[in-house]
């Protein structure tokens, strides 16, 4: 479980998070189409920690490419005497990062957040066992397969500020 902050703590946290998946594992690319198909607030943006725009993104976090986890990077508006400031940057990875997804999602997904109870290092070391035989038990796509549409309209999408801002 990590946590990289690039400055103050979060005052406010924006509408947007991008979600990190590694783009050849079929479990992952799964987890991403179900993101799409439930993120009827279009909080999240999805990209492959393999793509330029993911490695660029995990670098300016501070992550390094690390594909037996998931990375949720959130952008945290900070405010200082009532101005705004320079925004701020959240990464999460393995079981905090799927937790707090679902918890993004909203509905019945939200109440999955309740086993952030559980001990990290207990959700981690579940996290981690799937991760290991995640490509043996649900295998890997060796040809990039198309999006549906759905996917195809979450990736082709622009990051608004201040998310791009991060890109720069």
């Amino acid at each position: 479980f990590r946590i990289i902050m690039s400055a103050a703590p979060p005052l406010n946290v924006s509408a947007s998070s991008t979600v990190l998946v590694d783009g050849q594992c079929a479990l992952c690319s799964a987890f991403a189409r179900f993101v799409a198909a439930n993120d009827t607030r279009d909080k999240f943006y999805l990209e492959t920690q393999q793509s330029d725009e993911g490695t660029r993104l995990l670098a300016a976090t501070n992550m390094p490419i690390d594909l037996s986890t998931i990375v949720l990077v959130e952008c945290v508006d900070q405010q200082t005497n009532g101005e705004r400031t320079r925004p701020a940057y959240r990464a999460y990875t393995k079981s905090t990062a799927v937790l707090r997804i679902l918890r993004g999602l909203g509905g019945m997904w939200a109440l999955l957040y309740v086993f952030v109870l559980v001990p990290a290092v207990v959700r981690d070391a579940c996290y981690a066992l799937v991760a290991k035989y995640r490509l043996v038990v649900f295998g890997k796509n060796d040809v990039c397969q198309l999006p549906t549409p759905v996917l195809r309209k979450r990736m082709a999408r622009k990051r608004p500020p201040p998310h791009a801002s991060l890109l720069e």
